[in-house]
């Protein structure tokens, strides 16, 4: 049975346990605590979700230890920014609906559908 490390906080808990390498609890609280201060909870959070996405099938060596990755600011690196779950064809798909809404409208009450 693993010993759970007591975390002063539960933000820090939450952001810790997303991480995808989870080493040296103790040094990764101060870390975060002190990202905290400049970041805000939900973007660091993001950032952290983000990362853990991108060194999916890495090994674990190829993944920094959280205090090191949190002391280095990495959260505002460019890989570790969410990206758009919506793929580029669905952003088009929305575009060319916003831009036919009207056309679509007026078919659908020339045509008597609600829909």
């Amino acid at each position: 049975m693993a010993i759970r490390y007591p975390f002063k906080s539960s933000k820090v808990r939450a952001i810790y346990e997303a991480y995808p390498r989870r080493q040296a609890p103790a040094n990764a609280e101060k870390a975060i605590e002190k990202a905290l201060k400049i970041v805000p909870f939900v973007d660091l959070l993001a950032a952290v979700q983000a990362y853990a996405e991108s060194v999916e099938g890495a090994g674990e060596r190829y993944i920094r230890l959280p205090a090191s990755w949190m002391n280095g600011a990495c959260w505002a690196n460019e890989s570790s920014k969410p990206k758009s779950t919506e793929s580029g064809y669905h952003r088009e798909l929305k575009k060319m609906a916003a831009e036919n809404s009207a056309e679509i409208a007026k078919w659908n009450a020339k045509h008597k559908r609600g829909d």
